[in-house]
């Protein structure tokens, strides 16, 4: 099963900043774009890696 449907909108930039800077990270907003890119794309992977792994038990 392919995971296609995520929303790369479902976290904002802004929101990444404001979280990383807390935490005495600095970011600006293509920075913070990017961080949010990888991030989704490791769900995704990770979510697939368990869907397949699911159904490979079966």
């Amino acid at each position: 099963m392919d995971i296609e449907h995520y929303n790369l909108e479902m976290i904002k930039p802004e929101t990444a900043i404001e979280i990383l800077a807390k935490n005495g990270i600095k970011i600006d907003r293509e920075e913070a774009k990017k961080v949010l890119e990888l991030l989704y794309f490791l769900v995704k992977l990770s979510v697939n890696q368990i869907v397949d792994n699911e159904n490979n038990k079966k």
